[in-house]
Parts: structure tokens; sequence; C-alpha cells
């Protein structure tokens, strides 16, 4: 197989894991026994990636929708795995030539999609199924290298826990909870986005050099939307202490009513700064809401 067909490394690897006399496990990776291109002493690593995402979810106002994101992001993974099994520096210069025996040992594959629906309930099972060993020894279950994911605080703070416990490392690009600064409690958690409270800092900073003294914070009632609002006060207490702070809680998924309520009370604090922390399906009625009531 030609490896200018795109993702064809991902794909040579099952065709080699399909083929193997054995696949045995050390430590988080793979060790795959061919008898061609390996030997039992010097089997071919493999790390499996696996997406811990929602594929889709449950909207506002009952309606289910799909989660773009996260279909980009599971595009973005199996590429970047690519890349990194053939050394294609396209995109990251240094990941150029890091295919080969004097190099890089480990070959990248991608898991099956564990769909977290965006809830805690459902993430937290498929957590402890992907890295339960049961079955293993018969090489047809897979057990990952590393988790991306998940995408709400709320989901990654439980999931986090049990990933650490069984020592598989956790990434996520939108979890921004303090909670999972705690390095003891979330030993092989890492993000690459700043937390609620590194985020809190910068909107004060911008609200102080703007001149606000009156700020509104409407947030998702979670992990993520209250670790902002406890980081916001903080960081106000220190270099704002003059500055008023109210804040507005809503669910993940909150009902016209809710949304109806939230905008009243707004409204009548006549504030003109308001900062929203609360999910993505409820961006777009809130927002409705404030322009008919002439507050944004």
């Amino acid at each position: 197989m030609s490896n200018n067909n795109v993702l064809s490394s991902l794909l040579e690897l099952e065709e080699l894991r399909t083929s193997a006399t054995s696949v045995t496990r050390n430590g988080n990776l793979d060790l795959v026994h061919d008898g061609v291109s390996s030997t039992e002493t010097n089997p071919v690593l493999v790390c499996n990636l696996a997406p811990l995402l929602p594929l889709s979810y449950g909207g506002a106002y009952g309606t289910i929708r799909n989660f773009a994101g996260s279909h980009e992001a599971i595009s973005a993974i199996a590429l970047a795995a690519h890349h990194l099994n053939v050394g294609d520096g396209s995109v990251v210069p240094v990941v150029a030539n890091l295919a080969g025996k004097d190099s890089c040992p480990l070959r990248f594959g991608l898991m099956e999609v564990t769909d977290t629906g965006l809830s805690e309930s459902i993430a937290v099972d498929g957590v402890i199924q992907m890295t339960d060993p049961s079955g293993i020894d018969g090489g047809e279950k897979r057990l990952p290298c590393a988790i991306f994911g998940a995408v709400r605080s709320a989901v990654s703070v439980p999931t986090a826990i049990i990933s650490g416990i069984r020592g598989y490392p956790q990434f996520s690009a939108l979890s921004t909870s303090d909670k999972l600064d705690d390095k003891i409690q979330y030993p092989y958690f890492g993000r690459t986005d700043v937390s609620e409270g590194g985020q809190a800092i910068s909107v004060l900073n911008l609200y102080i050099k703007w001149g606000v003294k009156r700020a509104a914070v409407v947030h998702v009632d979670d992990d993520f939307g209250n670790s902002f609002i406890t980081g916001f006060r903080r960081v106000a207490e220190l270099y704002a202490p003059d500055m008023t702070i109210k804040s507005f809680e809503l669910p993940y998924n909150p009902s016209p009513e809710q949304i109806e309520e939230t905008v009243q009370l707004l409204k009548k604090t006549q504030f003109r700064y308001i900062n929203a922390r609360i999910s993505s399906s409820a961006n777009e009625p809130l927002l409705k809401k404030a322009y008919e009531e002439g507050i944004a």
C-alpha cells in the first residue's frame, strides 16, 4: 500500500493487526508480532489514540444536534497520527523524518470513538469499558495508549479520575475547570487551553482597562461555569475591589422560560457589560432574547 494515500499508515496498521500472530501488551502499548517484520523480541509498538468526544447531543428545547467540532477533532487526531507514522512535516515541521527504525519506534493507531453525548454518566461508562483489560488476552480488544477528550469540564472531571487511576493520560482542548489543575486528584490529565481562572484574569484586565465598574456574568451551573465565576470574583477582590458583580445561573440545556427569566433579571440590573459562560446550544436563544429586550 502506498504512503501517498490519505491516512494510509492507519490502514496498514489495521492490516498488520489482522494478520498478526499475536498481540500482547506492555504498559500502555500494544506489541504486535507479525512473524515477518518483527520477532518475538522486536515487535511493532503501537500507541492507540482514543477519542472521547460527543458526536451528537441534546440541544436547547429538546433538539438533537450534530457536534461538528468533534468530527473535525477526530479528523485532526487521525491526520496527526498518520503524520507521526510517516514523518510528514507538512503541518508540524519538527515531525519530519520521525518514521524509520533509527528514529521513533512507535506507530500510532486510532481507536473507535467513544461518543459521550456531552453526558457525564455516558462518558464515565465509556471510559470504564474502554480501559477495562478484560478480554485483552485474545488480542481482539484494544486498550488505549492515551485518551483525547472530553469537551465539557463536567465530563472530564469524573472521567479523568478513572483514566488516572488506570494509568492513562487524558488530554482535553476545551475542559477549563480549575478543578482539573489538581495534580494529586488528576495526575494524568492535561489540556491545551487556559483554565477558567486564567481566563477570568484576562476578562478582568479588559474591564479594568475600559473602566468598567459594574459587570454581570451568566454562567452554566456546572464545573465550567462555576469555575469562571469563582475565579472572576476572586481576582476582582484583589485587583478591582470596587467593581460590582452580579451572577446568574442557567442549566446546561435551559428551557425557554429559564432563558426569559434570566434575560429579564439581566435587564433589571441595567449593566452594560455581560459575560456569558454557557453551553453552545444556549448561546443563540439567550442572545436572541437579549436582543429582543434591547440589552444586546
